[in-house]
């Protein structure tokens, strides 16, 4: 079905304009649904990568503190394991595992918890650390 009617500008007086009338009024309706529901996912999704990324650095950082601690006390002559804990649990991590060498490097690992709210579960950071004398 076709309907006609006159433009109302000057320019183009007497000139009618022919436009399609049917069913699909609001079609658009769905479209920007998907395209808001889409672009709220992409949202999440980044969400949850910048959060893994910040608690992968989080842990980086506090495995290389931890075994800056632990070394620091081995020269010191105290415990560098539990220095290092220590140093790890002021830092937000958790000391999985820790060695002292004779040579008084110090390698530590860690674990940073990270909650993933839109799955109710809890994720870790893992990362690994050494300071001392170079090997």
């Amino acid at each position: 079905m076709t309907s006609r009617r006159q433009r109302p500008d000057a320019w183009t007086r007497g000139v009618t304009e022919e436009r399609q009338v049917s069913g699909e009024r609001g079609s658009v309706v769905p479209l920007v649904v998907v395209l808001l529901a889409g672009a709220l996912v992409g949202v999440v999704a980044l969400g949850a990568v910048a959060g893994a990324a910040v608690a992968a650095r989080h842990a980086r950082t506090a495995a290389d503190l931890s075994a800056l601690a632990g070394a620091r006390a081995w020269l010191e002559g105290g415990s560098p394991c539990a220095v290092s804990a220590a140093h790890a649990t002021l830092n937000g991590a958790r000391l999985t595992t820790c060695d002292a060498e004779a040579s008084g490097a110090v390698t530590v690992a860690v674990e940073v918890s990270l909650w993933l709210p839109w799955s109710g579960r809890t994720r870790s950071a893992r990362a690994e650390a050494r300071a001392g004398p170079a090997p």
